[in-house]
């Protein structure tokens, strides 16, 4: 059938981008209608708030044998009538194989209303699906789609537990990367985490290639499974990743992705060198310069009213020893921020004691917290460093019951530099601190301190290859000697969204945006 086909010019090809189509800057913000088989579903998918409409393909058991909708329950759209009801709206269309006989024939269906597309369409089918077989003939869709060059090319992976082969995507790549459209590639949340460093490669061969999350229908799935996610998300392109899953799920991942997202997206930057922070905001009037200025990152010091004294109280203030007392509460602290929208915090925790107050006042403010969320405190010795006073299980702990929607900035004691020392972060340090933050959900962020980074740097990007989930944060003290080109060194050495610099402005690394 193909002969019957009317080959593109280069001229006429246009994809049409989602989020460019859609005018929004996040794939998390694209709504798909999953299942849109029958004619009723067409009904209600027209009047809600979706963008792309989506459906099974398989062929009819009548004797016409078309292309029809998968359904089972009510009457099989033929996909023709399907086509036409859709394009009398704004909505774009994804079209989902079940069977390799349809293909053909759908594809005659879809070019000969290629004109009206005009509109985001993805068209696929699974590449390997749970018996270990394809659903589809790779190659032989690929011939085919080619021929509609405006459309972009889906591919899936419908398998049980076993995580995207790297031999497949390899494979795949083969086949595709010459091809003029868009690749989408659709993973199913339960094989995300095992399947991620796999799926990165193949989306590091090509901006073209753009990644769908989605969730098996009536499958069960772990009730944590939305920080599989963020780290996907925390780790890839918003442009580039979409996210076909329930409402519900969707609402879970918005607001996560806010509170515990890459700072970064928030303040729509590429570099997290880019962030600007305030250190030490502990006065009212340091956190009112930081409110009216540029500042995105707040960061301020915590503990109890007089810790440590006869007159210490249960109420977190805002500190840093040696001083203990504070006009300014964290409860007063945090209200005066939340309202602003557009500054993100990041709580030092100077005792262990004043972690759960603190928390506890966060965690009655949930639904009002739009924002980065960092939460910090030393849990290990580090070089030069005092005694550790925080108990890493009883921090974390806290934290998980009270605040789990959150970056976990954990770190070590350090102290200054002495003379013709260099004093380093070893692997040992290193290795113990990812024996604790391992099977954590949570992003999590290591402060270093800036003069020993660089003669460090050889550990802490050890630490780094541990997860896509960590990050570092590069920090100075007054007491201490940091030469720029270190900081720049630093900078070059991994991706520019792994390393937050929170230094002065003449300590900060020399950005390549």
């Amino acid at each position: 059938m193909t002969e019957k086909f009317k080959q593109p010019t280069t001229a006429a090809i246009k994809f049409m981008d989602p989020l460019e189509h859609f005018r929004v800057k996040d794939g998390l913000e694209i709504n798909i209608f999953k299942a849109v088989n029958t004619k009723e579903d067409l009904r209600r998918s027209q009047d809600g708030n979706f963008h792309i409409i989506q459906t099974y393909i398989t062929m009819s058991q009548t004797e016409k044998r078309e292309p029809v909708t998968e359904t089972s329950s009510g009457t099989p759209v033929p996909l023709s009538d399907w086509l036409d009801t859709v394009l009398q709206t704004d909505k774009g269309i994804q079209i989902h194989f079940l069977t390799a006989e349809a293909i053909t024939p759908a594809i005659q269906i879809i070019n000969e209303r290629r004109m009206q597309l005009q509109r985001p369409v993805f068209l696929g089918g699974n590449v390997m699906s749970k018996d270990g077989q394809n659903e589809i003939n790779v190659k032989r869709f690929i011939e085919l789609a080619s021929l509609i060059p405006d459309v972009t090319l889906s591919f899936g992976f419908d398998t049980n537990d076993e995580p995207c082969g790297i031999g497949t995507l390899q494979t795949l790549w083969n086949l595709v990367e010459k091809l003029m459209q868009p690749i989408n590639i659709r993973v199913p949340v339960h094989i995300l985490k095992k399947s991620w460093a796999r799926v990165k490669w193949l989306t590091e061969k090509s901006e073209r290639i753009t990644v769908t999350i989605f969730e098996k229908e009536n499958s069960v799935q772990e009730s944590s499974y939305e920080y599989d996610l963020l780290l996907v998300r925390n780790d890839f392109s918003r442009r580039r990743l979409y996210f076909d899953l329930p409402e519900s799920r969707l609402q879970k991942l918005r607001k996560l992705a806010v509170t515990a997202g890459r700072a970064i997206d928030f303040f729509d930057l590429q570099d997290a060198s880019k962030i600007i922070w305030s250190h030490a905001t502990n006065t009212k009037e340091k956190l009112r310069d930081a409110l009216q200025g540029h500042t995105m990152m707040i960061e301020a010091d915590i503990l109890l009213q007089a810790q440590g004294t006869m007159n210490q109280t249960n109420v977190p203030v805002m500190s840093h020893p040696p001083s203990v007392y504070s006009d300014l509460t964290f409860e007063e602290w945090i209200d005066t921020i939340l309202p602003i929208k557009n500054k993100g915090v990041k709580l030092d925790f100077k005792s262990l004691e004043a972690v759960e107050p603190t928390l506890s006042i966060l965690n009655r403010r949930r639904l009002l917290v739009n924002c980065p969320v960092w939460i910090n405190a030393d849990i290990l010795q580090g070089p030069n460093g005092p005694p550790v006073i925080m108990k890493a299980d009883v921090f974390l702990q806290y934290c998980l019951k009270l605040f789990p929607e959150a970056t976990l900035s954990l770190g070590w004691t350090t102290g200054a530099k002495k003379e013709n020392e260099t004093p380093v972060y070893t692997r040992e340090q290193m290795t113990e601190i990812h024996q604790i933050c391992k099977n954590l959900n949570q992003p999590v962020t290591f402060p270093v301190r800036a003069a020993f980074v660089r003669d460090s740097w050889e550990h802490l990007d050890w630490l780094l290859q541990q997860s896509r989930g960590y990050t570092l944060t590069v920090w100075t003290s007054g007491l201490d000697t940091v030469k720029k080109a270190d900081m720049d060194f630093i900078y070059r050495q991994t991706e520019n969204h792994r390393i937050y610099f929170d230094l002065p402005n003449e300590l900060m690394p020399d950005s390549i945006f």
